[in-house]
């Protein structure tokens, strides 16, 4: 359900630097949706510093440590991500960062061949395994690593616990029941107040919606 005024509005009150833009279907296959994809980090390289690093983060991934966030502003890559749970074949999509040159670089390949051409040795047109296809075919410096846990592992480790911590920056939350992603917010990253906090919150937004 595509987010309301109202609720664009409770945002920027809450928020006041944050920008909530409508973009066109971009779940990731296809070659119109990578297109798709790719103007939206375009649209943020146009407005960053030679210096930024754009983060492509999925909704329902949430970090409950900033070490990858050290980890990527003092590598040189141009591209990093986490490959561990596809065998490292490529960076999996959830969470990645590019370096803002690497971003127009690609642009500009994908505007002077066309998406259909830029990816036609790209075994899957899905945005993930297109992005790390695109980075290599142009050189640039692709760095894979283990950032992000997955339900699964997490729930082997004992939840996001000193275990969890020490190999993870993230948890990736793809299942279809959403509110076991909140339960285990609540239950291994914020306090009691924190987490009441937010949700006070997320219902003040919500409501709106469903007032109208």
């Amino acid at each position: 359900m595509p987010i309301t005024a109202a609720q664009v509005g409770a945002l920027e009150k809450l928020l006041p630097d944050i920008q909530v833009i409508s973009w066109p279907k971009s779940m990731g296959w296809g070659h119109k949706q990578i297109k798709n994809i790719w103007d939206a980090y375009q649209y943020v390289a146009e407005s960053a510093s030679d210096e930024d690093i754009i983060a492509r983060v999925d909704s329902d991934v949430f970090f409950f440590n900033n070490r990858i966030f050290n980890y990527v502003s003092a590598s040189e890559a141009d591209l990093t991500g986490d490959g561990h749970f596809v065998n490292f074949e490529y960076v999996q999509g959830g969470c990645y960062f590019f370096r803002k040159l690497a971003v127009e670089k690609i642009y500009r390949h994908i505007n002077n061949k066309g998406i259909e051409t830029a990816l036609a040795e790209c075994h899957t047109i899905v945005e993930d395994v297109a992005a790390d296809f695109l980075a290599k075919k142009l050189a640039l410096k692709v760095k894979q690593t283990w950032f992000m846990g997955f339900p699964d592992e997490l729930n082997n480790m004992g939840g996001i616990k000193q275990k969890a911590q020490l190999k993870f920056s993230c948890a990736h939350f793809v299942m279809k029941n959403k509110g076991k992603m909140l339960e285990a917010y609540a239950r291994d990253v914020v306090t009691v107040e924190e987490y009441q906090s937010m949700m006070d919150v997320i219902s003040s937004v919500t409501s709106i919606n469903s007032k109208r």
